[in-house]
């Protein structure tokens, strides 16, 4: 039971997502331990920063053996007093057994999101023990924000070195790249303007 889909396409998947939708929030990947500016006890897959400054922990499972092995780290998904909510996201053709086991364990757990194998994403599934944000959890103060953002921005260069080291020898791969990053900047201008309609 193991999903076709590379793990980027479910992050891009999640970051177009509505509710995390990365023109309007800060969306930041693979965010390794702790800082002494923000602490986090785990690794995160997926961290989205709202606008209200609030944060919450997205956890990517490409398989049932790798959900189950999330139980047996030392360190859990804890909100370490700053993670709002925490999903886990999870293919389709696993995701019964996963909600099952959530129910059953009691974890805590704000819903499950549900990708298929064309790729879609999408909530197909809430938790019905837990339909609360966590509670006793603060808003990032600025300099964590900026932190999480630094962090971002360093996984953007890497990943644009990357683009480029394969670019020089696909000149078309990298102009699918600028077109992307105007429809981007486009995407941006938009909702720029109607917040200040608003």
């Amino acid at each position: 039971m193991t999903t076709e889909r590379k793990l980027y396409e479910i992050e891009v998947g999640l970051s177009k997502l509505e509710e995390f939708n990365f023109v309007k929030n800060l969306v930041v990947f693979n965010v390794n331990g702790s800082s002494s500016i923000l602490f986090l006890d785990h690794e995160c897959d997926v961290l989205v920063l709202s606008k209200s400054g609030y944060l919450t922990e997205i956890e990517i499972k490409r398989s049932w053996e790798d959900f189950k092995a999330d139980f047996k780290k030392k360190y859990f998904h804890n909100s370490c007093g700053v993670i709002k909510r925490f999903y886990y996201c999870v293919s389709e053709l696993f995701a019964d057994k996963v909600v099952e086991y959530l129910k059953d364990n009691n974890v805590d757990c704000y819903g499950v999101i549900v990708y298929n194998e064309k790729g879609d994403i999408g909530f197909e599934y809430r938790m019905l023990h837990q339909s609360s944000d966590r509670i006793s959890v603060h808003k990032l103060y600025i300099e964590q924000q900026l932190y999480l953002a630094k962090l971002g921005s360093m996984r953007a260069i890497g990943l644009k070195e990357k683009i480029l080291e394969l670019g020089k020898s696909n000149r078309e791969y990298l102009e699918c790249i600028k077109v992307q990053d105007s429809l981007i900047e486009g995407e941006m201008r938009r909702m720029e303007s109607e917040d200040k309609l608003e």
